[in-house]
């Protein structure tokens, strides 16, 4: 009978673990999805800025010519 009380806990303890491990990996996929999306929207604002600047020299090279 004890037996059965200490396997009882222990498979308690374990599911409790798998719980929270679920949990972190789920917080942890959702943190890297938020980091992509910043990835993301630095690299568009980067080629914005890219484009800008390529304008701008296009635009001042031909003022200058």
């Amino acid at each position: 009978m004890g037996g059965d009380l200490r396997n009882d806990e222990v498979n308690r303890s374990v599911e409790e673990h798998v719980r929270r491990l679920r949990e972190r990996l789920a917080r942890g996929r959702d943190e890297i999805a938020r980091q992509r999306e910043s990835v993301d929207s630095t690299r568009e604002h980067i080629d914005g800025v890219q484009r800008w600047i390529e304008q701008t020299d296009r635009l001042r090279r031909n003022s200058d010519g």
